[in-house]
């Protein structure tokens, strides 16, 4: 079962690497981080793929969204 989650969070930053990523992408993300017993990690590799495309994305909303969910 670890390795399964090692490998969901090894897929999540690049889980739309073909897409744009926006908000509600982000959004996405965030409600299968909370299903997750390591949110704080996949947590980070989200926030570090949306920092990647801030370009992309409305970075205060991504922010706001990846912060609520680590600090639940």
């Amino acid at each position: 079962m670890k390795k399964q989650r090692q490998a969901q969070l090894a897929l999540a930053p690049n889980a739309q690497s073909n897409q744009r990523l926006d908000v509600s992408g982000c959004r996405i993300h965030a409600g299968f981080v909370r299903a997750e017993e390591d949110a704080d990690t996949i947590t980070e590799a989200v926030g570090t793929h949306c920092a990647q495309r801030s370009d992309d994305v409305d970075e205060p909303t991504t922010c706001r969204v990846l912060s609520r969910l680590k600090d639940s």
